[in-house]
């Protein structure tokens, strides 16, 4: 494998802020200490003057505080500034892209960071984009963007926030993230559209929803509906502790909806049930 050191595109290291948690602080490059990113590829490491790029190809990695980024491909954008330093402007990575730390991980099939910006979009392009914490893992089948600066990342198509054997699933998902003791977690995930709760032994569904992940307590509102078996339980709104799996549903709205619950008792003697629930309203 080529090395070198690269003390003039330090800036590369934005690259790694990555979403998360995914995409978190703890993915970043830029708080690396000030120093140099070291450029690793097997294929030799490009840096095209006329066209203002650096390029590392071939099992490609960018490392510098713990951080490390590995793609077949890394491309920097950089522009001339008055003096002798070199600005990086966009940071892409392709062909399979893995930015990791200690604690975090994502990965999708491309990578681009806008410096101005500090938005970073990872993009799944036919596979899933994922973004992997201490203690819950977001997927998502379209892209996920990470603001680094507000520390917002946002899944979207088919999105999904999993912890142990329960997953909430929802067409977008907005995630906050939060930095404690120099690393990053999730703090809080919204669903946008319906949102759906699996656990080992029940499905719940509701018009919107979100996730505390300091407490495991996910909050479904408008219409919403829990089943197990055959059983089906309706209400405005229910709270799932992801934690322990116990769900509770409650009634209440300006309409006066009351909280309802369809029990379909087993037959003693055929171990089957007596009959099928009635759809919910």
């Amino acid at each position: 494998m080529r090395r070198i050191t690269v003390a003039a595109v330090s800036l590369w290291a934005a690259l790694v802020t990555v979403p998360g948690a995914v995409l978190a602080q703890g993915l970043d490059l830029g708080r690396g200490g000030g120093g140099p990113i070291e450029v690793l590829a097997d294929d030799g490491i490009e840096w095209q003057q006329p066209k203002k790029q650096f390029i590392a190809r071939g099992n490609a990695q960018a490392i510098r505080g713990g951080v490390t980024v590995r793609a077949p491909m890394l491309v920097a954008h950089y522009r001339d500034t008055d003096g002798s330093a070199t600005d990086i402007e966009v940071l892409e990575a392709s062909g399979g892209v893995t930015i990791s730390s200690a604690s975090e991980q994502a990965s999708g099939r491309r990578a681009v960071y806008t410096v101005a910006t500090g938005m970073l979009v990872l993009y799944g392009d036919g596979s899933p984009v994922s973004l992997v914490t201490r203690t819950e893992t977001v997927v998502a089948k379209d892209r996920i963007e990470y603001d680094t600066k507000a520390q917002k990342a946002v899944a979207y198509g088919g999105a999904s926030v999993k912890k142990a054997d329960k997953t909430l699933t929802a067409e977008t998902l907005i995630a906050y993230m939060e930095e404690l003791n120099g690393k990053t977690d999730l703090r809080r995930v919204e669903g946008v559209g319906e949102v759906v709760i699996v656990t080992a032994k029940e499905t719940a569904r509701g018009s919107q929803g979100n996730y505390d992940a300091k407490t495991g307590i996910a909050t479904l509102t408008g219409s919403v509906t829990i089943t197990r078996d055959q059983n089906v339980l309706t209400g405005n709104r229910a709270v799932v502790n992801m934690n322990s799996g116990l769900s509770t549903l409650y009634g209440g709205g300006g309409d006066g909806t009351r909280a309802r619950a369809y029990l379909v008792p087993q037959e003693k003697d055929k171990g089957k049930p007596a009959a099928a629930a009635p759809k919910a309203p």
